[in-house]
């Protein structure tokens, strides 16, 4: 159930005008697994590796809309401060984000 929650709660700070911004560490690992699926780089285990491999590939990605904006943005912002202890959810939503 939790991880279903996250999943909507990005899908609409997506979509929203707002500045939205990621909250916790599992929020992140979705964003993550979308981000990686839009720049066709593969995931990692390790959230900040990962987000740092997001965060390259960002450099050259062109934005098209405010959905990328927003992605690029919440990922940029939020820095890792492992809040997430459950590290098969982690894993979990970064597969969902991925498969989305």
């Amino acid at each position: 159930m939790i991880p279903m929650l996250i999943e909507e709660a990005i899908k609409i700070k997506l979509k929203s005008d707002m500045h939205p911004a990621i909250i916790s560490d599992y929020e992140l690992a979705y964003a993550l697994g979308f981000a990686c699926k839009k720049l066709n780089i593969s995931t990692d285990s390790d959230l900040k590796k990962m987000r740092e491999n997001v965060i390259e590939a960002f450099k050259s990605f062109n934005k098209k809309g405010l959905e990328d904006e927003n992605l690029v943005n919440m990922i940029t912002v939020y820095e890792v401060s492992n809040n997430a202890p459950d590290n098969s959810k982690v894993q979990e939503l970064i597969n969902m984000g991925y498969n989305s």
